[in-house]
């Protein structure tokens, strides 16, 4: 296994869980709900203030869960998912240079850019 798959096959397994476990979060929220309407109405008919029963407070936190777990689903993906298959593809298509989230030893924050301006600021 090259060093590249192996890679892939943690990031790939990492997003797997990740999904796995909002997934599950938020099928156990969902069928909760769903058992408490089935189940026990007059608990979700309880008016809370007026023009507002328990029952659709509920439902309520219920869309606003799936909107917190997609939200860190993709800043999930955001922040790690696409850098690494980005650093995986960079590595993978040109093996000699090394990634700028490994450093560069040859590159210092005060040797200047061979193009000028600031340093280590090139192709940004």
């Amino acid at each position: 296994m090259t060093d590249t798959h192996a890679r892939l096959s943690r990031l790939s397994a990492a997003r797997w869980r990740l999904s796995v476990i909002l997934t599950a979060a938020m099928t156990a929220i969902y069928v909760g709900f769903t058992l408490l309407i089935a189940f026990n109405k007059p608990l979700l008919a309880t008016v809370l203030v007026p023009g507002l029963s328990l029952g659709i407070l509920l439902g309520v936190i219920v869309i606003i869960t799936a909107w917190v777990l997609i939200m860190i689903y993709v800043r999930w993906t955001n922040r790690h998912y696409d850098a690494a298959v980005a650093d995986i593809r960079r590595d993978h298509l040109h093996p000699t240079t090394p990634s700028p989230r490994g450093g560069d030893p040859g590159l210092h924050p005060t040797t200047p850019s061979p193009r000028g301006g600031d340093p280590g600021r090139e192709g940004r």
